[in-house]
């Protein structure tokens, strides 16, 4: 129900319960037992609508707030900034790492539970509500025509914060940007304007700065979890896995897209493959010269790395490189390496290394997700179970891709 519909019900329910006491009034009685208890039925009812128009109330004011954000003078907090979409005139958050989404205030969750999408998710699979009240604003909110029910901004950004922690992209600097339509287009520079001196009465010669742009496309990622509905109705504790295993999910699915892509399938290439990327081919065991010869890549480009990601086993091989192949005389790493991050992941493709400044990639997120039920799917009828499907749309992309640089084929 909407907050007219709550309104209307509330007025019903009151009169409802001024006709039970009137009845009885009129009559010279007391409220029969059965009165009494229809009585405090609706009492509970009212209460119910209350707490929900409450929520919903705090909703509005919090889009609100959104809104006359997005009309003001788009300054943002620390790690914050905004764009404004020339299409559809919203503004468009960019949050660095270090900022949450749940800080902004469309996708505020200051009044919600840690545990928000995964009380959501139970309390639609179990029907039962009063057990997950802090998410009872959602009940009838959100069903989309297409199926399923729309994950309510506040909980959609407290999701994405919890999926943001456990990536090694997002730590080592990629931005993450929510937008609203199909497609996004953002403007680059691909080659900066050389200054020049000039002589009296000479004229500059001129150049001009080369602009660009990239293109953020909606595609559909998502996530399908089977579980037995007892195991949702029992556990007490379901609400605070299902939102952890989401999230970490979630994270590894950004990892795996930002080093290695999805192959193509979807057109979604890494960001380290891009048209603007660069590569080098070790064709062997790498060393610290290798990581030098990517940082001279980046700075050639006007940019500066500040992290690096591979494989366990690439960071081991690097941490047991020898000097004057001396045993346990371990290299230590050049400055400009050692002054890096160092990121350690199972999704980096093997015999891969990623090194550049990953502020430059940009992880673009379609609100709103998706949650869709179902247990007749497969063998969840036979079997009494429930699947849950998460499904959101993003792309990614990065400003200067040419400040990316993928080392591979190392042995």
């Amino acid at each position: 129900m909407n907050l007219k519909e709550l309104r209307a019900k509330l007025g019903q329910l009151a009169d409802a319960m001024t006709a039970i006491q009137s009845k009885a009034d009129d009559e010279g009685r007391d409220l029969s037992d059965a009165e009494v208890a229809q009585f405090e039925k609706h009492e509970a009812e009212v209460q119910d609508v209350k707490d929900r128009i409450a929520k919903l109330e705090g909703d509005q004011r919090r889009r609100e707030a959104a809104r006359n954000l997005e009309m003001g003078n788009m300054r943002g907090g620390d790690g914050v900034r905004f764009y404004r979409d020339v299409q559809s005139g919203k503004a468009i958050a960019v949050l660095s790492n270090k900022a949450r989404f749940a800080e902004l205030p469309r996708y505020s969750s200051r009044d919600l539970p840690a545990d928000a999408l995964g009380e959501f998710i139970c309390a639609k699979v179990t029907g039962r509500w009063d057990r997950y009240p802090a998410v009872g604003f959602a009940q009838s909110e959100g069903v989309n025509t297409a199926g399923g029910f729309l994950v309510p901004d506040g909980l959609w950004g407290q999701y994405i914060d919890l999926s943001r922690v456990p990536s090694t992209a997002i730590a080592a600097g990629a931005q993450t940007l929510m937008f609203d339509t199909e497609t996004l287009r953002l403007g680059r520079i691909t080659a900066d304007p050389a200054m020049e001196v000039k002589g009296e009465n000479a004229s500059f010669s001129g150049n001009d700065i080369e602009f660009d742009s990239i293109l953020l496309t909606s595609r559909t990622h998502g996530q399908v979890v089977t579980a037995s509905r007892e195991w949702f109705e029992d556990c007490p504790n379901a609400a605070e896995i299902v939102t952890n295993t989401l999230a970490r999910a979630q994270g590894a699915a950004l990892d795996r897209l930002i080093y290695q892509g999805d192959g193509g399938a979807d057109g979604m290439l890494t960001p380290f493959q891009g048209a603007q990327s660069q590569a080098i081919s070790v064709g062997g065991a790498v060393d610290w010269g290798h990581l030098l010869d990517a940082i001279e890549d980046v700075r050639d480009n006007n940019g500066e790395p500040n992290a690096y990601v591979t494989t366990p086993g690439i960071r081991t091989d690097l941490s047991k490189l020898v000097i004057n192949s001396e045993t346990l005389h371990y290299a230590p790493a050049p400055d400009d390496v050692a002054a890096l991050q160092r990121f350690t992941s199972n999704n980096v493709a093997a015999g891969e290394l990623l090194l550049g400044d990953f502020r430059q990639i940009i992880v673009g997120i379609r609100s709103q997700a998706r949650i869709e039920l179902s247990t007749q799917a497969d063998q969840a009828f036979d079997r009494h179970q429930v699947k849950v499907k998460l499904t959101w749309r993003g792309d990614l992309n990065a400003f200067h891709g040419n400040q990316l640089v993928r080392l591979h084929a190392i042995t």
